[in-house]
């Protein structure tokens, strides 16, 4: 397994995605910041430009991996915590997305 660039054992993908979505947190908040001054029109666009680049992030990382590892254990091992938390997560991110979109 190759190691990615924040020292752990995770691959260079979910280092990256880390570092992305901290990025994407910091962006939320100046968006937040911009509504709090006024500025509606670069909060707007600040807030849009997350969730959609979210979105990407959501499609070319989250859902393959949710869709290999977890849903084909949905129907037998739901009871188990490693599926049942990583369905929530993703009912949960999913009703949040749609809902930002």
């Amino acid at each position: 397994m190759h190691e990615g660039f924040l020292g752990t054992a995770a691959p260079f993908a979910a280092d990256l995605v880390l570092l992305l979505e901290i990025v994407m947190g910091v962006g939320l908040l100046a968006g937040a910041w911009f509504a709090r001054t006024g500025r509606f029109r670069q909060h707007a666009w600040c807030q849009s430009a997350i969730v959609l680049l979210n979105l990407v992030v959501i499609a070319l990382t989250m859902l393959p991996s949710f869709w290999a590892q977890v849903l084909p254990r949905i129907p037998l091992k739901l009871g188990r915590v490693y599926v049942a938390l990583a369905t929530a997560h993703a009912t949960l991110g999913t009703v949040t997305e749609l809902a930002a979109l």
